[in-house]
């Protein structure tokens, strides 16, 4: 009998699989949403209190928490709010279409983010992605201990793949997603999506050569093709 030779593809989570402004967004809605009912406020007014903050960083509520910190409420209660809200997000129609793609060609899939655990879960959760993922091929660095600027996360799929003889990891950002899968032999991916929505820089300038990926694709689609045709017999 003709046995496949296995292919490995792992891909990043957030602006990769889907677009995390919207994550953020949801969690901004969800936070005004939290707030605006316990007080008896306005949630239009929380919302706007956040649009110009920063979507990352300890100034990302410093507006909405000068706002209520006359009643009470601390910075560290409005990040758990955000951070613990389940998302409104949804994986995109070229996001299902490449992981179903894949999934039935027999490529096996897997998932290296780095995050605390309980939003990436959430997030996990809320795409759906266990249809694709198997339990022990979703990989976060909180739960880990190592993010992917360390090779554990990597060298984990390896041993849970240890037959794969091409392993591809595909993300976004140039800062931490590829210098470790590089430096172990992977195929690296990066999506650079024309939307410009990506909350890192995709700037491949802005790092070393050692952290810049072998293949950009404007595309996930593009991923299909670049994956299956190391699909062999």
């Amino acid at each position: 009998m003709k046995r496949m030779k296995h292919i490995l593809a792992a891909f990043d989570l957030d602006d990769t699989l889907f677009h995390e402004c919207d994550y953020v967004l949801s969690g901004r809605r969800a936070v005004a949403r939290h707030f605006a009912r316990r007080l008896g406020l306005d949630e239009s007014g929380l919302l706007q209190a956040m649009d110009n903050c920063p979507v990352r960083g300890p100034e990302a509520f410093d507006a909405l928490h000068k706002l209520l910190a006359p009643d009470g409420i601390a910075i560290g209660e409005i990040i758990e709010v955000y951070r613990s809200h389940k998302p409104d997000i949804s994986l995109s129609p070229e996001a299902e279409d490449v992981l179903s793609q894949l999934q039935a060609a027999g490529i096996n899939l897997a998932l290296i983010t780095d995050g605390r655990s309980i939003g990436q879960r959430l997030k996990f959760e809320a795409l759906g992605l266990e249809r694709f993922f198997a339990p022990e091929a979703v990989i976060i660095s909180e739960e880990l201990g190592a993010d992917k600027l360390r090779p554990l996360p990597f060298r984990t799929l390896e041993s849970l793949y240890p037959d794969a003889v091409q392993r591809f990891y595909i993300g976004d950002n140039p800062a931490k997603d590829f210098r470790e899968a590089r430096k172990l032999g992977w195929r690296t991916v990066m999506l650079a999506d024309s939307t410009q929505t990506n909350i890192h820089s995709r700037n491949l300038h802005s790092v070393p050569p050692e952290n810049r990926p072998e293949t950009v694709l404007l595309s996930l689609t593009d991923a299909i093709p670049l994956i299956t045709r190391n699909k062999v017999l």
